[in-house]
């Protein structure tokens, strides 16, 4: 009778479960690890078998009955409490396989290929300060969008993975071609982190292949080097699995739109010490601007040795082919975007078509880890990418605002670019008294040269013609001429870096405190040459065109936990970000510009640390901000030394954000946030004698303007609904994307009006002859907005997306 009562009072235990839908042998795992309830089942009876999600607070009956549905097994509890999964209507048999939790306790990192799929909530990352810190203890704010966010979303580009779903963060004016941002008021530039290093985004990198993406905000050099000071964006990878999965994924939208994604993992020995993944993908979409078009190509294996515990390596290689048609934008007219329709095309069709922009992109890459004990690790992370480009462009160069006459420009050039990344961080943790400290030291090195190749542009003498922008037919010009002689150009950035931190814990692991620097010494090359191949060749002597740069970035956090679901956090960072332009050929780059951020805030855990809420203040100052003329052929109006030059600038960025991500209950889950930011240039150049005009046209920073491409006010909203019961895989969502004014260019003189756009979904899961398949239907823009989303000056203003749909059919196995 005593054993009877105790497998009673077992059975009926409320346990919390947090089990994803993946194959079913790992899900099995996870629930007797989670219920800490024995199980036993016969590898043959669950292979090939998908499990259902169980979230939430459950029995160990009422978790099994969710976890098995639909997938034609039962279970049966034994007398002395253990569990037994079987065929429906089939005797329970002999234990096959035991899994007692006591033999796989702690951190479950090859739980499957799905790790947190069923979660928005990202509660660890290694990126804010290179060590797997709980966000809790984190003294700066980080954000993330995990791999079921993008799913859900149906998310392509990092863009639309991070944009709907991360405070204070916009797209960049060239984010049709390239995936830059502006994070806190600032533009990251053409760069984006992968698994910790830096990266060139050419032309945009896809989600196919990631498992997640971090956003940290605010100066963070002292980890990675040359940084904008509002933040950065990190790709976490996919990794290889031990459990097998496989999935195959079709999906279609308007525009023409067709991708094909597959993805597969397992291991590649029976003593799954070597474990493989690959993802793939095929891409073809038109636009909704007349001659739009993407096509993408993407090969990314991976390899995972795991001879040891202690030693683990990743080896990564990933090809991509990517082709666009590079787009102009639209023009202003007064104070607002000209009144055109949104597909309008002011470029030349008939050059940017053929050639037509496109990038090779191949990158190989490793990371491994060696636990040299139970508290100290060498990691070691490694990547050489080399890229070929070739631009195809032609844009507006001249406006008349009342006749609409307007004159093009193009340019057209190819050019190789190869890269080198590297780091090795030696991590630890040891005691001194009742201080616990987690120690980083860390080595950087980074290169990326273009050789000297041609470049041949429009300019000046070789203006591509005159139009009409109400009738862009009315092209009179006859493109480049043969003749033109090319520009050489030649570019090489690079840095050394060594760092140190210690974050020391005391009273009980509430009190944290973060201390880094960093020493940096930067080479900047200039990225213009010389219509001489001899005099560009010349350039790439470093005493020509380049300079060094040496800087110390210090940051100091602190966090404090009252309460377990509570932290309450400030930080000091600076950052040094180089200005590679220079103020003529030949000549060697600005000096780079500094940036120094104070930050404040609370985080807060509800629900079981199902649901986290962070609330932040920030002060960013950066000083030397060097701002050319956009208008490549406005003559500037100071020299120094008989050079043209231009006056730098600082600006300053100040406000508040709110982040709220996860769950609310085992059925709704939400991503909300909202930013306040006032972003000013705090000095720079007084207006042009000539008047406001002549600033206009040179596009110079003046003090007590806004940034452009800087909203005072943006949010965003996002709900899902996960029904159970009869109606068990089915899930729906609705969200709002909202910006308020964003002035379009340096000199404010006209604006992006505010907009706010609604998204929906609909997927409904479900097994399939012992296979998952998710059928799922995402509509963006649903009444039909017509929106601006950046610019980057009066001739280039990117228009958001009308009114689209995008269907999905998958099956995993």
């Amino acid at each position: 009778m005593a054993v009877t009562v105790s497998t009673a009072c077992a059975e009926e235990a409320m346990h919390v479960f947090s089990i994803a839908a993946q194959p079913l042998s790992s899900a099995l795992q996870q629930l007797a690890r989670q219920s800490g309830a024995p199980l036993f089942f016969a590898e043959q009876t669950v292979a090939a078998k998908r499990s259902n999600r169980v979230k939430g607070s459950y029995t160990t009956r009422q978790a099994l009955k969710k976890l098995l549905f639909g997938t034609g097994l039962s279970y049966a509890i034994t007398p002395d409490g253990a569990v037994s999964v079987k065929p429906e209507d089939a005797p329970v048999q002999a234990p096959f396989n035991l899994l007692p939790a006591v033999m796989v306790a702690g951190p479950d990192e090859d739980a499957g290929p799905d790790e947190g799929d069923d979660r928005y909530l990202m509660d660890h990352s290694s990126t804010a300060n290179k060590m797997d810190t709980p966000i809790m203890q984190t003294p700066f704010g980080i954000q993330g969008t995990t791999h079921r966010t993008m799913d859900d979303q149906q998310a392509i580009s990092v863009q639309d993975a991070i944009g709907p779903n991360v405070s204070a963060i916009v797209p960049s004016p060239s984010a049709l071609s390239f995936q830059t941002f502006s994070i806190r008021g600032f533009n990251t530039g053409n760069n984006i982190y992968m698994n910790g290093l830096r990266m060139l985004d050419s032309m945009g990198f896809d989600t196919n292949n990631l498992q997640s993406v971090d956003v940290l905000k605010g100066a963070s050099a002292m980890l990675y080097g040359q940084v904008q000071p509002g933040g950065i964006v990190n790709m976490n990878l996919k990794r290889p699995s031990e459990t097998s999965y496989y999935s195959l994924q079709q999906q279609f939208g308007s525009y023409g739109m067709y991708r094909t994604t597959a993805d597969a993992t397992g291991a590649l020995t029976p003593d799954k010490t070597v474990l493989y993944r690959i993802n793939g993908q095929y891409y073809d979409t038109g636009s909704f601007i007349n001659h739009g078009a993407t096509q993408d190509v993407l090969v990314a294996p991976s390899l995972t040795w795991h001879p040891v515990d202690r030693f683990k390596l990743n080896l990564d290689y990933q090809y991509q082919d990517r082709a666009i048609v590079e787009y102009p934008g639209l023009p202003a007219i007064g104070n607002r975007p000209a009144a055109l329709p949104v597909n309008t095309y002011l470029g030349d069709a008939s050059f940017t078509t053929s050639p037509i922009m496109r990038q090779k992109r191949n990158y190989i890459g490793y990371d491994w880890i060696f636990e040299m004990s139970r508290d100290w690790s060498v990691v070691n992370r490694f990547y050489y990418q080399y890229q070929e480009m070739q631009d195809s462009y032609s844009g507006i160069t001249a406006l008349n605002p009342i006749t609409g006459g307007a004159t093009r420009m193009m340019n057209v050039g190819q050019w190789p670019q190869g890269t080198i990344a590297t780091n090795l961080d030696l991590r630890g943790k040891f005691e001194t008294g009742v201080i616990t400290h987690s120690a980083l030291l860390g080595f950087d090195y980074y290169h990326m040269n273009e050789p000297v190749t041609p470049f041949n542009f429009g300019l000046g003498g070789y203006p591509a013609g005159a139009f009409n922008i109400y009738n862009p037919a009315t092209y009179t010009g006859t493109g480049v001429p043969a003749n033109t002689k090319p520009l050489y150009i030649q570019s090489a950035l690079g840095w050394t870096a060594a760092y140190a931190q210690d974050q020391i814990s005391f009273f009980d692991d509430r009190l944290h405190l973060l201390i880094g620097g960093r020493y940096d010494s930067l080479v900047m090359g200039n990225g213009f040459g010389s219509p001489s191949l001899a005099e560009a060749t010349h350039r790439q002597n470093p005493g020509n065109a380049t300079s060094t740069v040496s800087a110390w970035n210090p940051r100091v956090g602190i966090t404090y936990q009252p309460a377990p679901w509570l932290s309450i956090y400030g930080n000091f960072t600076q950052a040094i970000s180089p200005n590679v332009s220079s103020p003529g050929g030949g000549n060697s780059p600005y000096p780079p510009s500094y940036a120094t951020q104070y930050e404040g805030g609370v985080k807060m855990e509800f629900f079981d640390k199902s649901l986290m809420v962070t609330l932040a203040a920030f002060d960013i100052a950066k000083t030397n901000v060097i701002i050319e003329g956009t208008n490549l052929f406005s003559a500037p109006t100071l020299y120094v030394n008989g050079m043209p030059t231009f006056l730098p600038a600082a600006a300053e960025s100040r406000g508040v954000e709110l982040d709220i991500t996860g769950r609310l209950s085992d059925h709704w889950s939400v991503i909300a946030n909202y930013t306040h930011d006032d972003v000013w240039y705090t000095s720079g150049q007084p207006y042009i004698a000539s008047g406001p005009n002549a600033t206009l046209t040179t596009e110079y920073a003046v003090a007590g303007l806004r940034l452009p491409n800087a909203p005072a006010d943006m949010g965003n909203f996002w709900a899902k609904y996960d029904a159970d019961g009869d109606f068990t895989g089915m899930s729906a969502a609705l969200g709002v994307q909202a910006l308020g004014i964003q002035e379009g260019d340096n000199a404010n003189s006209f604006q992006l009006p505010a907009y706010a756009i609604v998204n929906a979904m609909a997927s409904y899961s479900f097994p399939f002859l012992g296979n998952r398949v998710t059928a799922q239907l995402n509509i963006k823009n649903i009444f039909d907005k017509t929106y601006y989303a950046a610019a980057t000056n009066r001739y280039n203003i990117l228009p958001g997306t009308p009114l689209n749909a995008m269907g999905l059919l998958r099956v995993e196995f």
